[in-house]
């Protein structure tokens, strides 16, 4: 009886000495909040920048053409949008990504720390079997010792301390291996999670990002059309005014004329300080530029720049495309501060100053400085009168011969006596018979009588036909036709 209270009083005591000893196995707790594993959550997703979206702003006032750049713009902001949503996206799952890589790090970790002591805790085992085996002598109390062991690790006496610490570190780490198990499942299901996300909005993205491509390609081709149609006319109404000449004669170069109407299809863009034309603004010298470059020439970009590498003209011998230059000190053209396109009938197109927009003034002749050509005038060739073309002569026809008329017998004068009296013109001369002969006139004289050679049945100057070959007079109807210059 005595032994056995003495076994019992030592096997109370064994047992509050191991209870004091043996701290409590606790649990981990959340290692999420412990430090111990890493945190495998979901990072919040981005805000979405401010800035303002680009637009897009035709040159001309069509509908159509407000229409498709009204599509334009709205539907860039719904890609901009998924542009920002997708990239929160994407850096939520690479962050869920690199959370998953650690807790697998650190479950590998774990696991290895957990088999290390399952061969300590089996080593520990059998030394408490022999342990047990021990305690034999004890008799009935023996049972209840190896009882309480499996219980209680290390309550195989207080010389045990090995096998008492060996199960209380595979306890630890087991758990923290399931702990750390527990964390890895969490960080793949959150990276599974943030990747399908990812993924479709990305595939959201692209499809929104390929519709806006293909409307901005249809607003471009709309656009440019419809911009060059504008320049078309603002071209031809350019050569209007180009058409007349300056007092020396001379034209606008054509290279000119189109830098003028390029700039007219840029009215009513903003004034930007330092602008050259990119998103359709514009300072003054880079109104100038951009003009001209459209037009094929190459122009410098600061004002007094292209005041130096132009060719200086008198004010008075203006002409479109030619520049005006206005300068606040007469003596250096370094101090240049402005300059505008002359466009003809004393007005200019200009990109004034900040807050203003391009537009067509009146020349202003306050602080003008000098006036300067880009390309040189044109003189137009003088007109060649046409030649005269030879003309065809007209062959002259050969009269038909007219019938010779008959003459009409003179009548025989009535002789008043047997002989017809007789005007004598010359004196008589003496024949030695007695009788006198006249010789102007007589029975025949010679410019009158039966056959008169001056008039009569055959007179040669007048009443009858002409001979052949002879001129046609002025009174022909062929006259003055022949060898005639006809008009122009």
């Amino acid at each position: 009886m005595k032994t056995r209270k003495t076994a019992w009083f030592f096997l109370c005591a064994l047992i509050g000495a191991l209870a004091f000893a043996t701290p409590s196995v606790a649990d981990p707790g959340n290692p999420a909040t412990s430090g111990s594993i890493p945190d495998p959550g979901v990072r919040p997703p981005l805000p979405v920048p401010g800035a303002a979206v680009p637009t897009v702003h035709g040159d001309v006032d069509d509908p159509a053409i407000r229409a498709i750049e009204a599509r334009v713009n709205a539907e860039a902001v719904a890609v901009r949008l998924l542009e920002q949503q997708a990239l929160a996206a994407q850096i939520t799952a690479e962050s869920a990504t690199e959370s998953t890589t650690q807790t697998k790090e650190s479950l590998d970790a774990a696991t290895a720390i957990l088999t290390g002591w399952e061969g300590q805790a089996s080593d520990a085992a059998a030394a408490s079997y022999r342990e047990a085996q021990a305690l034999e002598p004890l008799g009935p109390l023996g049972k209840d010792l190896r009882d309480l062991s499996a219980l209680a690790p290390g309550m195989h006496g207080q010389k045990s301390t090995k096998g008492q610490y060996t199960a209380k570190d595979f306890l630890t780490a087991q758990h923290n291996q399931q702990a750390a198990q527990v964390a890895y499942d969490k960080a793949v299901a959150a990276q599974r999670t943030a990747t399908t996300a990812y993924t479709t909005l990305k595939g959201q993205y692209d499809q929104r990002l390929a519709a806006l491509t293909a409307l901005r390609a249809e607003y471009s081709t709309q656009l440019t059309k419809a911009n060059a149609d504008k320049f078309t006319y603002e071209l031809n109404q350019t050569k209007l005014s180009g058409l007349k000449p300056n007092s020396r004669g001379e034209l606008a170069n054509p290279k000119a004329l189109e830098a003028v109407a390029w700039a007219k299809t840029r009215l009513g863009r903003p004034y930007v300080f330092g602008a050259d034309g990119r998103n359709n603004t514009f300072d003054c010298s880079g109104l100038v530029q951009w003009s001209y470059k459209a037009a094929g020439v190459s122009v410098t970009r600061i004002a007094n720049d292209q005041y130096h590498t132009t060719k200086e003209v008198d004010a008075s011998q203006l002409l479109p495309g030619d520049l005006l230059f206005y300068n606040a000190s007469p003596s250096r053209w370094e101090d240049i501060y402005h300059v505008v396109i002359y466009i003809g009938d004393n007005k200019v197109i200009q990109a004034p100053e900040p807050g203003d927009v391009v537009k067509i003034s009146p020349v202003s002749t306050y602080q003008f400085y000098r006036a300067t050509r880009v390309v040189d005038a044109v003189t137009p060739p003088k007109p060649t009168p046409s030649p005269s073309p030879s003309p065809t002569p007209t062959p002259t026809p050969s009269p038909s011969p007219s019938p010779t008329p008959s003459p009409s017998p003179s009548p025989s004068p009535s002789p008043t006596s047997t002989t017809p009296p007789v005007t004598p013109t010359d004196p008589p001369v003496d024949t030695g018979t007695g009788s006198t002969t006249p010789t102007g006139s007589g029975a025949n004289p010679t410019g009158s009588g039966g056959n008169p050679t001056g008039s009569g049945g055959n007179p040669a100057g007048a009443g009858s036909t002409p001979a052949v070959g002879a001129e046609p007079g002025a009174g022909s109807p062929v006259a003055g036709a022949a060898g005639a210059t006809p008009a122009g």
